[in-house]
């Protein structure tokens, strides 16, 4: 029995570039003759979110409000110009920088209510950073009226953050789970539907390097239980390695096959040679699992691990590098370096 992996970035991470964890996990498995594919769910789901169908339907789903005048009374506004916003924060038409920073060609919401003196921060040399700028309060001014009126949970990088941030008990967690999915979980659903049909994999690995990943991991991981029972599924990352080093509720299980800490490629190795019947599952190294019992049980081993020098550069394969966006959050130069723009992330994260 042969198994491909579909390694998977759930929402929401960074938006201006590829989070490294599947790049090197995928390019590990093909070097050691596993089928691997992997997909950045996160940027999937907001270029789908920022289109005119879906605003319309965020829209239409929205019922008017004292709250929700101004974004409503601008709806029109905004369905036609969200495209080429998209286009500019994706490079790809620079010419709108000198509309968008004079001012008037974007509808303005809350966001721009205390929006600092642009002049004085980017000067006469800055129009694109000034346009970009304002191109992100616009997109903010979005994710804040889905959030207020769509999804509690959703914020462009943060994704029910809440729930998850030193999270002492499951208990939280999984009784969001048990709620009806959003309008925003069923586009994210869609998606990662479309990715099981393209890629016929029975086992998908989700990273969650950060908090707000946690809640849409395991809501992927609770459809593909539902939808698909026969794939199993493994997470991993740096929240996990950090949070969940001394799990002991076995609930989480009732969504995941195992859990595995610290660097990915030996343990995700071996969790494929056990499915394959290849390897003893008390080979697993670094691995939670459970057993038939719903006993939690820890897989430590101390197999020497793959050295960093040994591992293969890293496989950006199906990474949609023309739908990352660059944001400029604020004026001060410094942040933009985190979200402004493609960059390798790879060394600082390992």
């Amino acid at each position: 029995m042969t198994s491909k992996v579909l390694l998977i970035t759930p929402p929401l991470t960074q938006l201006n570039t590829a989070y490294p964890a599947t790049t090197m996990l995928a390019a590990h498995l093909k070097q050691r003759g596993f089928a691997a594919a992997q997909r950045d769910l996160s940027i999937d789901l907001i270029s789908a979110i920022y289109t005119p169908d879906f605003l319309k339907r965020i829209f239409l789903q929205t019922k008017p409000s004292a709250k929700n005048r101004r974004m409503l009374e601008q709806q029109n506004a905004y369905v036609n110009t969200v495209q080429s916003v998209m286009r500019f924060l994706q490079g790809k038409d620079s010419t709108l920088a000198t509309r968008i920073a004079g001012g008037d060609f974007l509808p303005k919401g809350k966001r721009f209510d205390s929006v600092a003196d642009l002049d004085w921060a980017f000067g006469a040399t800055g129009l694109t950073d000034k346009a970009k700028h304002i191109a992100t309060l616009y997109v903010e001014d979005i994710a804040d009226f889905i959030r207020e009126n769509i999804d509690a949970h959703f914020d462009l990088v943060r994704y029910a953050e809440r729930l998850s941030v030193s999270a002492p008990t499951f208990d939280k967690i999984h009784a969001a789970l048990q709620a009806q999915p959003s309008l925003i979980d069923e586009l994210m659903l869609q998606i990662l539907d479309s990715y099981i049909l393209v890629e016929n994999t029975d086992i998908i690995g989700f990273t969650v390097p950060f908090p707000g990943c946690l809640f849409s991991a395991l809501r992927c991981a609770q459809h593909v239980k539902k939808q698909y029972p026969h794939i199993k599924i493994v997470m991993g990352g740096g929240y996990v390695n950090t949070e969940l080093r001394n799990i002991s509720d076995v609930r989480i299980f009732d969504y995941v096959d195992f859990i595995t800490l610290d660097d990915g490629e030996l343990p995700l190795e071996k969790i494929i040679l056990f499915l394959q019947k290849n390897e003893d599952i008390n080979n697993l190294v670094r691995t939670f699992y459970t057993n038939e019992d719903k006993v939690l049980i820890y897989s430590e081993n101390d197999e020497q691990n793959i050295r960093f020098a040994e591992l293969p550069a890293p496989d950006f394969s199906n990474l949609p590098s023309e739908k990352y966006i660059s944001l400029v959050e604020l004026t001060n130069p410094m942040h933009k370096l985190w979200t402004d723009g493609a960059w390798n992330k790879l060394t600082v994260a390992h």
